[in-house]
Formats: structure tokens, sequence, C-alpha cells
């Protein structure tokens, strides 16, 4: 074989053997070494400077994912609004701009829950941060493609939702879809058990699943409700479970209901929150005034927080 095409294959195989970027993503995911001297970092912090806590929320925010460093960060977020705020109202302000917005809208961004964060926004914008703007159409087509799956699953086809529920490659990655949409958590578990519990590829016998029949003697034209299945060939599904999948639909595709009535039936009549800054802290169960970082006998996850006087911090009342 000669040189050059020996050569020219073995570039060809190197190159098929490179993996490429997935959905156009990077090539790599950004390294996360995590943030260094944290305790010594928590420990300086002192509410004089509420920018510390807010900086050292945005470290934290960025380099955990896990939910112990991701608590860290929504009380330095809180902390950091809380020290700006108190010293605003003294005569030392600082020179930046005030941090309650930024803190509310930094919240939202780590809330895993549709309501938490549509509050936090709005009390963003009550604290003059930017108007809470509907989000823009999702560029991802998973949560469409599931709204499509439980209407099939409706009419009986329970094996395409399954197989959309772990469409994403990985298991629970249907149930993050769910509640992201904002649909309860109790609602999501209730509705993923009826359809594990439903027989896959069930078919109504007469309908074939299409819901009605045609053909009556002498009118090849007429068409009726199925007979056997009554118009309803899927699982037979009691009202709050058939609710439960109609406003999962509702919620994936992003309805935006234009009664009062659409919106009690997409979020369950649950009551409203009140965008009040003061609200803030002990809805995280923060206490405002422990500001200062006591370290503990081992790594930054023994150490606490307590008040300037030397006082234990105790969590908000929610």
């Amino acid at each position: 074989m000669p040189v050059v095409m020996l050569i020219a294959l073995t570039f060809c195989a190197a190159s098929v053997a490179q993996p490429a970027p997935q959905d156009g993503g990077p090539s790599r995911a950004l390294p996360r070494s995590g943030v260094a001297a944290l305790g010594e970092r928590l420990a300086a912090l002192r509410p004089s400077e509420p920018m510390g806590y807010f900086n050292l929320a945005e470290e934290v925010a960025y380099e955990y994912t896990a939910e112990p460093p991701r608590r860290l960060a929504r009380t330095l977020y809180i902390l950091a609004f809380e020290t700006d705020r108190r010293l605003r109202e003294t005569a030392a302000a600082p020179s930046h701009p005030a941090l309650g917005p930024s803190a509310a809208l930094a919240l939202a961004d780590l809330s895993p829950d549709a309501d938490e964060r549509r509050w936090l926004r709005s009390l963003a914008h009550a604290m003059g941060g930017p108007a809470d703007t509907p989000p823009p159409p999702a560029t991802s087509q998973a949560p469409r493609d599931l709204a499509l799956a439980l209407n099939r699953f409706r009419a009986g086809d329970a094996r395409g939702v399954r197989e959309q529920l772990l469409r994403q490659g990985r298991p629970g990655a249907g149930r993050d879809l769910l509640l992201a949409s904002g649909l309860p958590a109790a609602d999501v578990d209730e509705l993923i058990a009826e359809i594990a519990a439903s027989a896959p590829g069930a078919a109504c016998p007469r309908c074939r699943n299409e819901r009605f029949v045609r053909g009556k003697p002498g009118d090849a034209e007429a068409i009726e409700l199925c007979p056997v299945c009554k118009g309803n060939p899927g699982p037979g599904l009691r009202a709050d479970r058939l609710a439960s999948t109609l406003r999962a639909e509702g919620l994936l595709i992003g309805l935006r209901p234009q009664s009062w009535a659409a919106q009690t039936f997409l979020d369950g009549g649950r009551p409203l929150r009140d965008a009040d800054p003061d609200d803030l802290a002990a809805a995280f169960g923060v206490d405002p005034l422990a500001t200062v970082w006591k370290p503990g006998a081992g790594d930054w996850t023994t150490g606490s927080w307590s008040r300037p006087d030397g006082a234990e911090g105790a969590p908000a009342a929610p």
C-alpha cells in the first residue's frame, strides 16, 4: 500500500475515533475544582462588606452542584442582601448598586421549583430589578415530546410515554422535566406510578384506540363513539389522575391561561406569595443577623453562623 494512502487512512481513523460534541454543545465541560480555602474565606466575611458574601456565593454556586454547597450559596446570597440593605439604612451606604435584585435572581437560578422561581423573579422586580417577563420558548423539544407522549398515554399507548420518560438518556430525566414545568412533586410521582402500572400497548379491540367507529347499517359515512371503550381506550384513570395528566401537558407546552379557572386548574389553587423583601430570609430559613462564620473542628461543613454579639444563629420563622 502506498505510504500516502496509509497516512490518509490513519488520519481518517483517528478523526472517527474522536467523540463529537453532542447536541451542538461544547466539546468538554468547563472544569470545576471547588473553592480554595473556603473555610478561611467564610471566616473572613464581615457584615460591613456585603459584596464579599455575594462574590463568594457566586463562586460556590458555580463550582459545586451538590446540595450542601448550594445551600451555602443560598445563605450567602441572602446575607449579602440583608447586610447590604442594613448598611443603606445608615450613613455608610455602599457605593455599589443595591444587591437585593441580583440576589433574588441568583436564588431563582438555583431553585428547582417553578413557583419559587416565579416568586423570586417577582421579588427582584419589586426591589427595582428587571420586570418578570415570560421565559423564551424552550429550545429543547423534550418537554413537547413528553406532552405528546402523555396525550397518547390517555389513548392507551403506555409504552410510548415510558420510552419518552427515559428519552434523555438517564432514569429520572422525565421526572425532572415534569418537576421543572411546575407540577407538584406528589402529582409527578403519582402520575409516573400510574404510567408504570399500565399495560403497555393496550388497544381497544373495536376501534383500535381511534375513539370512534365508522359505518352503520345503511349509512357507511356515519361516525359514532366506540361502543366498547366509550371513546376512552386508554387506562381507566380516576378523575384526579386524568386532571394530573392534562395539567402536566399544559405546563410542559408552556400554556398561559387566560382565565382564573384555567389558572386554578394549572396551579392547583396554590396560594400566591407576596413579593415582600422581608420574607426572603424566612422563606429559606436563614437568620439575617447571623452574619459571622465560626469555623468548626473539620472542614467548612462543620462550621456554623452566629451573630456578631456571639449568639448562635437561629433559622428565621418560615
